[in-house]
């Protein structure tokens, strides 16, 4: 019956043997790991600095060039929250709002689009914005010419 949902009609074999092969392989790679990982010997935990390094760290021209970012990911949290608004309204009202006809104009499957997809959109923006935010106070890298790479990525928005 498996067989023919695949097109082959005429075999007799059946998919079971590729999923138990499968498990029988991840389990023996995870052996492999758990193996590996106790017979290599590591380093032990570096001792913690006695003050926080980043507690008195100055920004840098690098570090203000992102704020633009974070501006834009607040934009994107609001609109998100405010296209959530409206799309849980249409299941209290159906296609208006507040006796407005919006579904005419933005209908349930748009409002829910856009508002899943300002979600991915202000989770990436946040990642990157911290990590052109971060960088800096953790590299040994001259800090007061990296602020172009902030201007460069942010042109593209």
């Amino acid at each position: 019956m498996a067989a023919r949902a695949a097109g082959r009609q005429y075999a007799d074999y059946r998919y079971r043997h590729w999923s138990i092969a499968s498990v029988i392989l991840m389990l023996g790679a995870i052996a492999a790991m758990i193996f590996f990982h106790s017979t290599s010997h590591e380093a032990g935990d570096p001792r913690p600095p006695k003050a926080d390094p980043l507690f008195n760290f100055k920004a840098t021209p690098s570090m203000l060039a992102t704020r633009k970012y974070f501006y834009v990911v607040i934009a994107l949290i609001l609109a998100q929250v405010g296209m959530g608004v409206v799309t849980a309204h249409y299941a209290v009202e159906g296609t208006s709002f507040f006796g407005i006809p919006l579904g005419e104009i933005l209908p349930f499957t748009v409002s829910r689009t856009i508002h899943t997809q300002f979600a991915v959109l202000w989770i990436a923006t946040a990642w990157l914005a911290t990590g052109l935010y971060i960088a800096p106070a953790i590299s040994a890298a001259n800090q007061n010419t990296n602020a172009w790479v902030s201007m460069y990525c942010f042109m593209p928005c």
